[in-house]
């Protein structure tokens, strides 16, 4: 079943690659926990309308703990790429960040028996190098001082260990629970999480009524692509392997920076072109080489 859940998992790599471009905007002019609660409702609102047709499908026994905790690994991992940020290069954060699939991989064939062919390993490989490349500059590894007590860059490696246990615990979870019940209980993790950090961070139900009507509108549209990208992949991860799913879910970047220069003006230069090819290169030997 590995061609769905390649297929699947495409979907989920354009929705959320969609979603992460126009959170661009709201961005600049929201706190990021406001625009992540908000966002999160409106995900758990539109899985919730289906739920209540397939209810019957759902199970509830123990295993409902793994996508809860998925919810919170998703939600602490974005948290600290956001920290991260915070005089921090995105570029190096990205790459560190988005290096969780060459972990994933590793858990898949180490500890879930995964096997797959050498070619699939390359391309795997050529992903995430093409997602580095395309991410950050030499000057910038050599500015960062990531490994500095004083910086808030180091906060990209809890995001890489929150972001491979995310899609770890995705994956066991598939198991035992259908996928939408899967999504459905990862957002109630993740909005269980959002809320405490809201109210640790001392916002205010004065900055959820202050958000505009037009940032109003791009949030339930980004909520919308978060429903169908979270959906997707738990769809995946119940066809797929461990290893190809995140592999794929990690060239998300690649659909941002290509949103980003036809609709938002940003330049790519030569390299950043190069790795794209990389990174389209390896899906295509991905989907290729993986259905085996």
């Amino acid at each position: 079943m590995i061609e769905a859940a390649f297929l699947f998992a495409l979907v989920a790599m354009f929705a959320w690659g969609i979603a992460d471009t126009v959170a661009h905007g709201p961005a600049h002019r929201i706190k990021p926990e406001v625009i992540v609660l908000q966002q999160n409702v409106v995900t758990f609102c539109i899985l919730l309308v289906p739920s209540f047709f397939l209810w019957s499908l759902f199970s509830w026994g123990w295993p409902i703990v793994i996508p809860l905790l998925a919810g919170v690994a998703g939600s602490l991992g974005f948290l600290s790429f956001i920290i991260s940020l915070n005089g921090g290069k995105v570029g190096i954060s990205t790459a560190i960040g988005n290096s969780f699939p060459l972990f994933t991989a590793l858990f898949g064939i180490l500890v879930l028996g995964e096997t797959l062919p050498l070619l699939a390993l390359v391309a795997i490989v050529s992903i995430v190098v093409g997602v580095i490349v395309m991410s950050v500059n030499l000057s910038d590894w050599r500015e960062s001082h990531i490994f500095s007590s004083e910086s808030t860059q180091r906060f990209a490696f809890a995001a890489l260990f929150f972001w491979t246990l995310f899609s770890i615990l995705m994956k066991l979870g598939s198991d035992y629970v259908v996928p939408l019940q899967a999504a459905l209980l990862i957002e109630v993790g993740a909005l269980v999480t959002i809320t405490a950090v809201f109210f640790m961070r001392k916002a205010t139900i004065a900055d959820l009524k202050a958000v505009s009507k037009r940032d109003r509108y791009l949030i339930f549209v980004i909520g919308t692509l978060l429903g169908i990208g979270t959906l997707s992949i738990n769809t995946a991860y119940g066809l797929g392997s461990l290893s190809i799913v995140s592999a794929i879910i990690g060239a998300m970047p690649l659909v941002t920076a290509i949103l980003a220069y036809l609709f938002l003006h940003e330049r790519m230069n030569r390299k950043e072109w190069l790795a794209a090819l990389v990174i389209v290169a390896g899906l295509i030997a991905l989907g290729y080489f993986g259905n085996v």
